[in-house]
């Protein structure tokens, strides 16, 4: 639960900052992280339904395991199929940060690039029928650049900071 507040946290937090590159998209952006955090904490039930069929007394052990995969798996592509809303949000805040300014532009792009790695690993999730077999190379293709890109915007907030007086600027300039 504190990783899905957290997020609509991290949302708020990016459109107050990147509301004054362009507001329509910033609230789109923040939109699609809350939509990620919906889609997210509803495939969560399946993990809370499995530990539930793990204290059923009395069932067949192989009934028992196949639940529980199901339900593991239910997990699974409903994350997926969160990434999706998350990609969005990625490829918009990345955008918004490649023309705001006040923060990096190579990390606008390297965020831009993550979002390539989030279509590539859920459009192969979706159609792949051998998505199993692929699975580590896809992660791979997804973590690195979703990795160095989200890391090196959090770094980046963490010791260089925005420059308040650009975001007042561009505020002003924009009469926001």
């Amino acid at each position: 639960i504190g990783d899905m507040l957290t997020n609509i946290l991290i949302a708020i937090t990016l459109y107050v900052v990147l509301q004054p590159v362009n507001k329509s998209i910033a609230i789109m952006a923040a939109a699609f992280r809350i939509i990620y955090v919906i889609v997210r904490s509803s495939a969560l039930v399946n993990l809370f339904k499995a530990l539930k069929v793990i204290n059923l007394a009395g069932t067949d052990p192989a009934t028992l395991g196949k639940t529980i995969q199901l339900y593991l798996e239910s997990d699974k592509a409903g994350y997926t199929y969160a990434l999706i809303f998350f990609g969005i949000h990625v490829l918009l805040l990345g955008y918004l940060i490649f023309s705001s300014g006040y923060i990096p532009k190579i990390l606008g792009v390297l965020l831009m690039i993550a979002f390539i790695g989030y279509g590539i690993y859920c459009t192969a999730f979706i159609f792949d029928k051998n998505f199993a077999l692929h699975e580590q190379i896809l992660k791979m293709i997804l973590g690195i650049p979703a990795v160095i890109s989200e890391l090196g915007l959090c770094l980046w907030l963490l010791i260089k900071n925005i420059d308040i007086q650009k975001i007042n600027q561009l505020t002003k300039s924009k009469n926001i």
